[in-house]
């Protein structure tokens, strides 16, 4: 489990409106791969922004490193389409495939939200 800046609860009482972006997968690729676990990723976006404020990840070995990653991306203030579009290495025993990218994924959702 990864935390980083405000949750929704946080972010909801200091007044912000919110997006919330979601995705559920797996951190390997194939799924059929040992020692697969399930991931579940939450980015809290500012709607009127875009940029992120929070994230929590439930996950395998890769939460660390992506909750570090979207650690730095609260700290430059990255907006929900820089992250949805942002370049991420991926291998097959350490992260979800390149096209199941639970960052990519979850920042997708909210930009969905967002300009609807």
């Amino acid at each position: 489990m990864g935390a980083a800046g405000l949750t929704e609860k946080q972010a909801n009482a200091e007044g912000f409106q919110i997006v919330v972006g979601r995705n559920e997968g797996v951190d390997h690729h194939p799924a059929k791969l040992p020692e697969t676990s399930k991931q579940k990723v939450k980015l809290i976006f500012s709607k009127g922004s875009g940029v992120v404020l929070g994230a929590q990840i439930i996950g395998g070995q890769s939460t660390g490193e992506m909750i570090n990653i979207l650690g730095l991306a609260i700290q430059k203030h990255m907006t929900a389409s820089e992250l949805a579009i942002m370049q991420y290495g991926t291998q097959p025993m350490l992260t979800a495939g390149p096209g199941n990218y639970p960052i990519v994924l979850a920042a997708m959702s909210a930009v969905q939200q967002m300009y609807v």
